[in-house]
């Protein structure tokens, strides 16, 4: 477990002052655990539900703060199974990406320095091949020491033929793939257009009470979970993330001819991405009302 603090509620209760649930959240930023419990009220006013932070860390974190792991083990005594199911999704949501991450910059950084390394001794080299007297100088038994030694300090850097001819071919691999990635989305896109037309205000195909198939209902409700997997899908690579305020890009990149826009009917439209957002509906134990 990581030993950095993690930001604690300041008004955090006893967890075991009286019922409650714990759920947790992942966003762009941190992954945060809540407190969920419910408060009545008098006979005359409902009670209400209520949610509170108990602790947050980074996305970026590799391991779980001590802090945070506490917070969970406590919040979640006396039960095991949904602490194991917490623990997957940190693992699968938040450790397992932090630690690509990582990895991924941890290459780049060594490839960097490999890239110099290799640079400054060709240059070297190719100094020596070029000197003045360089026949003379390779005659000495020390300099010829020094060249084979050379050689023999490379060759390990050598890959063989095949799989540089192997490498090249997973370059062009993922140039066909994109061409394909490019076919899907204008496929998708067209085809979200066409919905959207179809269901607007102005389109005129169904009237508001229209009672539609269950079996259309159903592969709407699969378009809610496609959709947010494939936003998440998209966020693992810089270029392809959404970025913030991008509802204000709308007609930088659809252009002014585009469909008249949807109003939000939630905030999930701007303010969390689907698909990274394991939010509220966690909560596997009700309150009492």
């Amino acid at each position: 477990m990581g030993t950095d603090s993690t930001d604690i509620s300041p008004d955090s209760q006893d967890l075991t002052s009286g019922p409650f649930s714990v759920s947790l959240k992942v966003n762009r930023t941190n992954a945060s655990l809540y407190r969920n419990y419910y408060i009545p009220r008098s006979s005359e006013q409902p009670g209400f539900s209520k949610q509170q932070l108990l602790c947050s860390f980074s996305i970026h974190k590799t391991e779980i703060p001590i802090n945070f792991h506490n917070h969970l083990l406590q919040a979640t005594t006396g039960q095991p199974d949904r602490y194991e199911q917490l623990m997957q999704r940190l693992k699968t949501r938040v450790l397992e990406p932090a630690r690509q991450r990582q990895q991924e910059r941890e290459q780049r950084e060594q490839r960097a320095r490999m890239q110099g390394w290799l640079n400054l001794a060709l240059n070297q080299v190719q100094q020596a091949a070029c000197c003045a007297y360089r026949d003379a100088h390779l005659g000495n038994p020390q300099i010829q020491q020094a060249v084979l030694q050379l050689l023999q300090e490379t060759k390990p850097l050598l890959f063989p033929p095949n799989s540089v001819a192997a490498e090249t071919k997973t370059v062009l691999n993922s140039s066909q793939a994109e061409q394909k990635l490019q076919q899907a989305l204008q496929t998708l896109l067209q085809g979200y257009q066409q919905i959207q037309q179809m269901l607007s205000r102005t389109g005129g195909q169904f009237a508001p009470s229209y009672q539609f198939d269950p079996e259309t209902v159903h592969r709407v409700q699969q378009l809610w979970f496609r959709h947010s997997d494939v936003i998440a899908a998209c966020s693992r690579y810089k270029p392809l993330k959404r970025a913030n305020h991008w509802s204000q890009m709308r007609d930088k990149v659809m252009g002014s001819s585009h469909v008249e826009p949807v109003e939000y009917l939630d905030d999930t439209s701007e303010h969390s991405l689907p698909g990274e957002d394991i939010s509220l509906t966690d909560i596997t134990e009700q309150a009492p009302e």
